[in-house]
């Protein structure tokens, strides 16, 4: 401890001297200064003894004389008594006095009258005049003392009458009264030489403590502007020193703390002397409380800020405590009218914060809470705007309302915004804080009836960012690494399915489509394994040990750019996938026979109705997912809105699902309303998926197999090129040799076949193998082609409303001779009937798999590759649930984002997958009818 700081028994307030605690104090009730002698000095916090001839006065804050001791008159900056030879005062307590009668005891129709002298005597007497009287240049007045100016100039020989104060020619010298500079403020004018004066005092002296925080109040008026004339006389007081490093020097100093050292911001920000641990579970309360102060110094004690003491937007209890509440976002702005504010209990009240805490000793300790007002002028101009904090001039006082400072009586000043600031300490430092930091923001408003103003209260947490950013680097470049590798495998399987031999732009191109889309499969796993991670350690954990970044932080900023870029990615490779599956090759392989020959035109002539019909089962299925998207957009708003899963997002320690509408509700994280929205999107998606593997598509419809199966006993098979040189083959040749039969006939092939009296369906002999991948060699291609160009070109002289079907007989025929050399080709083919193309069934490796490549060159035979029974529906929406389920929930995410309304989110994503869908079936419609030589009007 700094030598000069005594303290005498346990105070309200003592200091804590420890080489790591310097700005806590051990806190006792005012009740400890209790003896005689002791008072509650609140200028220093602490508990002082009076000198002397002195008693504790009955406001307890001060010292007054005892009753056969006289105070000097001259001497308000310093009580001074001097015993009287008499034992007698005048009642003002200023003169010793004699007196007529024996005891000075007057009747009740009499005044006890005082005669002064210039000498500093008086004579008490008992007359029927109601006052007390001042006897001045020897002629008695009717002026009451002390505040008499007449004896103050009628002694000595230059003194200074102000403020109802009188100050001697002695007094006016060594206090430098004089030079004391004229402000522009009219309140500051009237009252700072009288503050001033009565403060001064020596070290060792006993300071009007009233004084000093007049003087104190009349700087924070002018903003502790370093020109204000206040706040000058101040630095003055402080022996022109303007700051104080910390508690010990101003305890030392004994004035008003308003300036901290400007060097040591960095100490005073991050001071680690808070060693309470504070908990998410139960709740903890941040005790705050505020030392009050009148503005012409007079002490109000001390208070608890709980029920919105500070507060301009008053509500009820529950809500306003909320403030204090460990770990609550809390946020309040309200619309004031001014006419209000100037009566309040607030005006003209000046406010010093002091955390309260338990010490790991079981000490209660109180530690200051600096203030940094934003209006703040320095001598580089505003300095506490700046993010650099090394710049930022922290204060220690402040008030709400302020009705007396400003020239204009038509204007007041007010605390437009305030905002605390908690920082966690690091994790290594569980439950632990920095010291509050208090942001205030003053504005002036006009006193004009009907004026109204606006005010906000925050209270805002903050937690080092630094390993959740360092967390999301790594993830961003390892998953970013992996993506384009993972890009460079897909080009390069697309341009061996593209049949290219070489690297060439179109693979280059692919390669920057496949690297958007993991680039947005990356953004989205990254964002939601952040929010998510995020989510369950805040509302999990009971001890403080993280907090979520702010909305306007710059953590929710990237949160927010990966995800818009997330979105834009997916929906460029969403659009895409829609414009290649749209726009494949595709023809139906009917392999019925005539029954019989009527006539040689007649030979080729079977029913085209099975192809209709595989054709329109084909296009019902382009567009179906594995999820039901209508009921997996309404279970997600069910548990988001009905059950209240929303209110895990909710900027508090509370897992309340359904918290009392009494109490207060924060505002909602943007971080953690995505993972707990994707986490039940992610939820609901699984349990679908689960449900339809599992159940509905064993036990009650599987569409894919439902197709396989359609095309095995329609007898039609599907052949299909997605690229140059791949594609899928759906053998839906019927083991039964024919399709085009009644239902007594269908029936008995159907149980022929349940009793296993005939071969399986597969292509192979002995295989239940019906979908295969196809990689086919260029000459096939080619014959393709050759085949197929012609036929197009016929379809493409068409009028647009008719599909396939030519009404020139001559076109007409010519489309259908070239549908027949493509079926003999196909036909063929798969019987192995060309010489010079052939094709070998083999199973698909398990790298394939993982990588989705071929290994085989492909150059002189096809490859029929055996994979999954669906793996064609990698061309239909079927086979890209992960594509479309991550563009729903980034275009979900997105639209909640911007309106916070999960709702308005569902709404917009179910109408957004409809119009995909609507887009998905008209080109692939035309497509189909294209292809197929189908007439569009009967593709339903």
């Amino acid at each position: 401890m700094k030598s000069g700081i005594i303290c005498i028994i346990p105070v309200f307030v003592t200091w804590i001297m420890t080489t790591d605690a310097q700005n806590s104090f051990e806190e006792v009730l005012p009740s400890s200064c209790t003896t005689q002698s002791l008072y509650f000095d609140f200028g220093t916090l602490s508990c002082r003894n009076c000198s002397t001839g002195q008693q504790v006065d009955t406001s307890g804050y001060s010292c007054s004389c005892q009753s056969t001791y006289a105070q000097n008159v001259q001497s308000p900056r310093r009580l001074q008594c001097t015993l009287c030879p008499s034992g007698l005062t005048t009642p003002d307590g200023y003169f010793c006095a004699t007196c007529s009668s024996v005891s000075c005891s007057c009747a009740a129709t009499e005044s006890l009258t005082v005669a002064y002298s210039a000498l500093g005597t008086a004579t008490m007497s008992c007359t029927s005049c109601s006052e007390t009287y001042l006897a001045g240049t020897g002629s008695q007045s009717c002026n009451p003392c002390p505040d008499c100016e007449s004896v103050c100039t009628a002694s000595g020989t230059s003194p200074i009458y102000t403020g109802g104060l009188c100050f001697n020619d002695t007094l006016v010298a060594s206090l430098r009264l004089a030079s004391v500079p004229t402000s522009t403020n009219a309140y500051v004018n009237e009252n700072l030489v009288a503050a001033y004066g009565a403060c001064m005092a020596d070290k060792a002296g006993i300071k009007n403590q009233t004084a000093c925080a007049s003087l104190a109040n009349m700087c924070v008026m002018e903003q502790y502007s370093l020109d204000a004339s206040s706040c000058i006389q101040y630095q003055a007081a402080n022996d022109d020193e303007l700051d104080f490093a910390d508690a010990v020097e101003w305890r030392e100093g004994r004035l008003p703390w308003l300036y901290y050292e400007i060097a040591l911001n960095d100490d005073i920000l991050l001071d680690d002397t808070i060693t309470e641990v504070y908990n998410f579970s139960p709740d903890t309360v941040l005790d705050l409380v505020v030392a009050q102060y009148r503005a012409n110094g007079t002490f109000l004690g001390m208070a608890s800020v709980q029920n919105g003491l500070i507060q301009l937007c008053q509500d009820k209890s529950t809500v306003s405590n909320a403030a204090y509440e460990f770990g609550t976002e809390f946020a309040s702005s309200c619309t004031l009218s001014v006419s209000d504010l100037l009566v309040s209990d607030v005006a003209d009240t000046y406010y010093s914060m002091y955390l309260r805490y338990i010490s790991t000793a079981g000490s209660t300790l109180l530690h200051p809470v600096p203030v940094l007002v934003s209006n703040y002028e320095g001598d580089t101009g505003t300095v506490n705007q700046e993010s650099d904090t090394s710049e930022w001039q922290l204060v220690s006082r402040f008030f709400l309302v302020d009705t007396l400072s400003l020239n204009s009586a038509s204007q007041i000043q007010y605390a437009y915004y305030l905002q605390l600031d908690i920082e966690l300490k690091p994790a290594t430092s569980t439950g632990s804080i920095y010291p509050p930091l208090l942001h205030v923001t003053y504005q002036t408003a006009s006193t004009d009836a009907g004026t109204t103003v606006e005010a906000i209260f925050n209270v805002h947490y903050i937690a080092s960012t630094f390993d959740q950013r360092e967390g999301l680097k790594i993830s961003m470049s390892i998953l970013g690494v992996l993506a384009v590798l993972y890009a460079a495998v897909e080009a390069s399987g697309w341009r061996r399915r593209q049949g290219l031999p070489f690297i060439e732009f179109n693979t280059i191109v692919h390669f920057v489509i496949y690297t958007i889309s993991n680039a947005a499969n990356m953004f989205f796993v990254v964002m939601f394994g952040y929010t998510f991670v995020l989510l369950f350690y805040f509302k999990g954990q009971m001890i403080a040990t993280t907090y979520v970044p702010a909305n306007n932080s710059y953590e929710t900023y990237l949160f927010f750019v990966f995800i818009c870029c997330g979105f834009v990615f997916k929906a460029i490779s969403v659009i895409i996938m829609i414009f290649k599956q749209s726009f494949v090759d595709i023809f139906f392989l009917d392999w019925e026979r005539p029954r019989s020959q009527q006539a040689a035109g007649d030979a080729d002539k079977i029913s085209i109705w099975r192809t209709y019909f595989i054709a329109n089962e084909w296009n019902e299925i382009q567009t179906s997912r594995k999820v039901n998207t209508t009921l997996q957009l309404f279970i997600v708003v069910f548990f988001l809105e009905i059950v209240n899963f929303k209110n895990f997002a909710l900027l508090n320690a509370s897992t309340e699902l359904n918290p009392s509408s009494d109490i207060y509700t924060p505002a909602y994280s943007d971080l953690l309303r995505f993972g707990v929205s994707m986490s039940v999107f992610i939820v609901v998606e699984l349990l679908q998926l689960i449900y339809f593997k599992l159940i509905h598509e064993r036990f009650i419809s599987d569409r894919m197999r439902d197709f396989v199966d359609l095309c095995s006993v329609s007898n039609v098979s599907v052949f299909i090129l997605s690229q140059q040189a791949y594609g899928y083959y759906i053998h839906g040749r019927s083991i039964h040799g024919k399709a085009d039969t009644d239902m007594s006939e269908m029936n008995v092939m159907m149980k022929r076949e349940e009793e296993d009296l005939v071969p399986r369906r597969g292509l192979e002999t002995g295989s239940d193998k019906q979908v295969f991948e196809l990689l086919i060699p260029p000459k096939m291609r080619v014959q393709y082609d050759k085949i197929y160009e012609p036929l197009q070109q016929q379809i493409r002289s068409q009028p647009q409303g008719n599909g396939g079907m030519g009404r020139d007989t001559n076109v007409m025929n010519d489309q259908m001779r070239a549908y027949g050399v493509m079926k003999k080709f196909l036909t063929s083919f798969l019987d192995h009937g060309l010489k010079d193309l052939d094709y070998r069934v083999r199973e698909k490796l398990f790298l394939e798999k993982i990588l989705g490549i071929e290994f085989q060159d492909s150059t002189e035979e096809a490859f029929f590759t055996i994979g999954d029974d669906n793996s064609f529906a990698d061309i239909l929406f079927y086979g890209n649930e992960f594509a479309l389920f991550l563009f729903d929930v980034l275009l979900f995410s997105l639209v909640d984002y911007g309106s916070e309304n999960f709702l308005l989110a569902a709404v917009l994503t179910y109408l957004v997958g409809m119009l995909l869908r609507l887009v998905r079936n008209q080109l692939s419609r035309h497509n189909l009818a294209k292809k197929t030589l189908i007439d569009k009007r009967f593709l339903i």
